[in-house]
């Protein structure tokens, strides 16, 4: 990751029996900003983890230059049982012919892929990350 902000929290009390989840929030909701997006077909949504006690926001901006980018979001949060950790990625990318740089990568794609196929590893690799550490750690759901 070439960015990668970490925030720390406090658990909540008391702790939430099942647990959480993150959420999908329009952080401009009800604003002029969120209606100019959506007169232009597009949504802003962002991840929200209420009660989590730490989120990891990260950007691989590696592959900038061909018009990719990656984010990950990540949040742990406790409840009776545990601890649940979630992971929202987005990937982003340009094609056409914007640029030489643009059309280059366009066309090196349908050779070797972009850097979204490094995603679904990533998740797995913290999972297993984690259960090195002697925690017990699973999949719960995935989405593509």
């Amino acid at each position: 990751m070439s960015q990668v902000q970490i925030n720390n929290g406090i658990p909540p009390s008391p702790l939430p029996e099942k647990a959480p989840r993150f959420q999908l929030v329009s952080p401009f909701k009800g604003s002029n900003l969120a209606a100019l997006a959506g007169a232009s077909g597009r949504s802003l949504q962002v991840p929200s983890c209420e009660g989590s006690i730490m989120t990891a926001n990260a950007r691989d901006t590696s592959m900038s230059r061909y018009g990719e980018g990656t984010t990950f979001f990540a949040c742990l949060m406790p409840y009776q049982g545990g601890w649940s950790l979630n992971v929202y990625t987005t990937f982003a990318k340009a094609s056409g012919a914007f640029s030489a740089a643009t059309l280059g990568a366009t066309l090196a794609r349908t050779v070797v892929g972009d850097s979204s196929q490094f995603i679904p590893r990533t998740i797995v690799a913290i999972v297993d990350n984690v259960n090195a550490t002697g925690a017990t750690a699973k999949m719960l759901e995935a989405y593509p």
